[in-house]
């Protein structure tokens, strides 16, 4: 049926498989800045390519930092 409202537990489960993907793309990205810190990268320049404030790296990175 054209023009067809979906119903409602599509729309449930559409809306939980987006933010298993959100979760798991930003994960992989958490992952990635650790590993770029380890590497010896600057927390300044890691945040410019996440386009993120530094503040929200050493928020994530705190563990790695301090050791």
């Amino acid at each position: 049926m054209v023009g067809a409202v979906p119903v409602f537990d599509d729309v449930e489960a559409l809306v939980d498989l987006t933010s298993k993907l959100q979760r798991s793309e930003v994960a992989a990205q958490r992952k990635l800045a650790k590993r770029l810190v380890k590497e010896g990268k600057s927390v300044r320049e890691i945040a410019r390519t996440f386009s993120v404030h530094p503040a929200t790296l050493y928020r994530i990175l705190t563990p790695i930092v301090d050791k």
